[in-house]
């Protein structure tokens, strides 16, 4: 509030752009218009968006022109920042771009930080009575964010602060009692990493328990690396236990006892949920 266009710079360095779309009707709360209207909000923000990534692309367009005439390595990125700027300029997003492979592309996208090359995610802000229902105004954001290939959930920040008040006993059984989903922010958690290609796995010791995060596809010792740079440089092996296993016996002299524990080598890809001992000698 109040940084007008210099919000845009502030988002610049997000990983994905979660907005929130006001899909219920409430006299009492102030809307820009007479009553919401899901998809033309949507619209409007992806139009700003798209007008941001417009304006730094022609700049630095203008700026590769100058420069190119004494440095024709720079060649490359003036073809690509004319092509983004064609792509924008059609009021197409940057993350529906054909050419975000190209070297070009990655240079320009890592300089200039492209807000509609980033994955968004829509959480539709419901009233407590539509949870369980889909109305006009979920469905017209469902649409339109579909539209966009990007995820929609639901949730109703009014029920979300009562539930935040309470003790955790209370909160599950209110939720057991009218049968609501799962809690919004532990919901924007998964679809979070889902759209960014994330995982957990963990690690404990009596004293604590850690949850790491790394991207999916990763190996044993970039998971050490998460945890310290030298378990990754001296990574002898990993000591695994899917997270099944460990619900299911929930001790690990047990689990090593039965044979379930997994002794893993440097090919090892980590799995989501994965309780992990790192051994390694530095």
């Amino acid at each position: 509030e109040g940084l007008g266009n210099r919000f845009l710079g502030h988002i610049r360095d997000v990983d994905a752009i979660l907005h929130v779309v006001r899909c219920f009707e409430d006299a009492g709360v102030v809307h820009i218009k007479a009553r919401p209207d899901p998809a033309d909000d949507i619209a409007i923000i992806s139009t700003e968006l798209a007008l941001a990534d417009l304006a730094q692309v022609e700049r630095r367009r203008e700026k590769l022109e100058r420069e190119v005439k004494g440095d024709g390595e720079l060649a490359p990125l003036l073809a690509m920042a004319r092509q983004i700027e064609g792509c924008v300029g059609a009021g197409k997003p940057l993350w529906a771009f054909e050419g975000r492979d190209d070297p070009a592309f990655v240079a320009l996208n890592q300089a200039l930080r492209f807000l509609t090359a980033k994955p968004m995610i829509y959480a539709a802000n419901v009233a407590e009575a539509d949870l369980h229902s889909e109305g006009a105004h979920l469905r017209a954001a469902r649409e339109a964010a579909a539209g966009q290939g990007a995820a929609l959930f639901t949730v109703c920040a009014v029920l979300e602060q009562e539930l935040a008040g309470m003790e955790a006993a209370e909160r599950a059984e209110y939720r057991q009692l009218f049968d609501l989903p799962g809690g919004g922010v532990e919901r924007l958690i998964r679809e979070s990493y889902d759209v960014l290609g994330l995982i957990s796995f963990f690690t404990f010791n009596e004293n604590e328990v850690r949850a790491w995060t790394l991207p999916a596809g990763s190996k044993a010792p970039q998971a050490a690396g998460v945890i310290h740079s030298d378990f990754e440089r001296g990574f002898i092996r990993a000591e695994v236990i899917p997270y099944a296993v460990f619900a299911a016996h929930q001790d690990r002299n047990a689990i090593r006892g039965a044979g379930l524990m997994q002794l893993e080598g440097r090919d090892y890809v980590v799995q989501d949920g994965d309780v992990i001992q790192f051994r390694f000698n530095v």
